[in-house]
């Protein structure tokens, strides 16, 4: 157009090709087009996408704010894929839904389809639907901070053990997951924190039939006590599957970490057994329980309290 009228000034045909928002780069990832893409493309236009997430990560800078748009995924990657950049947002294009489009990841080998490091903060992560061999869809192997995981679904042909992990002490920090879909398929829990809640678990759909919804601190080892929580369990709801008979703190477990805890509902779609789904184990009393609880519902009637209380 400035060509035509005489204008000095030379515009390319798409200026923001290439270009993220933050200002870091734009990288394409096309795992199921054999014939269209390639690890040796630059990847940054999407009719010439990477072949795999690992090299497009490989591309990527540190504290960038670089964006990875997946335009269909299924096991061209080796399961696990590191996660050791920081500010990196890797968007799986699903045609508007997480259960349908193509950001299908399913890691073949016995391990998490993700695997988060303290190098690789601030990450967002959106659009998959994830399965796995091994013990997590996303493990947490190092201690990060700030990543948003959202518009997921966990738990896919491949079943994983569980959606999210975090292992013994480390840390889940400031991280916000929410609007995710946690399958009946996960053989235990939909997320599993080894330690104290630091983070926000919000507005989750959880499906139970193997585990627990929500665990934290299975193995009772933050201890008791401490400041005043750091994070939440808010507005999540949890549905058990018609036959089975849930085991007492089927949709919360919380061992002695303080979070609060708000909002969520569990129905056994159809049981009329009488254990609770919430089970706060901080402490035997109700003067002293470390846990905020607030209008948390079982089925259509509001549960009086915790297990405990």
């Amino acid at each position: 157009m400035f060509e035509s009228i005489g204008s000095p000034i030379c515009m390319p045909t798409d200026p923001s090709r290439g270009i993220a928002p933050g200002g870091g780069k734009t990288f394409y990832v096309s795992g199921l087009d054999a014939d269209d893409s390639s690890d040796d493309y630059e990847g940054t236009d999407p009719q010439y996408p990477l072949a795999t997430l690992a090299a497009a990560i490989a591309k990527c800078t540190q504290r960038k704010h670089d964006y990875i748009f997946v335009q269909d995924i299924y096991q061209g990657d080796t399961a696990p894929v590191l996660i050791n950049v920081r500010n990196m947002h890797i968007i799986a294009l699903t045609e508007g839904n997480q259960l349908g489009g193509r950001g299908v990841f399913d890691g073949q080998a016995v391990d998490a389809c993700f695997k988060t490091y303290g190098t690789g903060g601030s990450l967002e992560l959106a659009g998959f639907r994830l399965g796995s061999l091994g013990e997590a869809c996303i493990e947490i192997a190092e201690t990060s901070w700030y990543n948003h995981i959202h518009h997921c679904a966990f738990g896919h042909f491949l079943p994983a053990q569980d959606g999210i992990l975090a292992e013994g002490n480390i840390a889940m920090q400031s991280w916000i997951i929410d609007h995710n879909f946690f399958s009946e398929s996960l053989t235990r829990d939909g997320i599993r924190v080894g330690t104290g809640l630091w983070s926000f678990i919000n507005h989750n759909f959880f499906f139970v039939k193997a585990g627990i919804g929500i665990n934290i601190d299975p193995l009772n080892t933050a201890g008791v006590g401490g400041s005043t929580p750091l994070g939440g369990i808010l507005g999540n709801t949890f549905m058990a599957l018609i036959g089975d008979t849930p085991a007492e703190g089927w949709a919360i477990t919380i061992s002695t970490t303080q979070a609060l805890v708000a909002g969520n509902k569990a129905a056994t779609n159809g049981q009329t057994g009488t254990n609770n789904p919430y089970l706060d184990g901080s402490s035997n009393g109700v003067a002293t329980l470390l846990n905020g609880w607030a209008d948390n519902f079982d089925g259509p009637a509001l549960s009086a309290a915790p297990a405990t209380a």
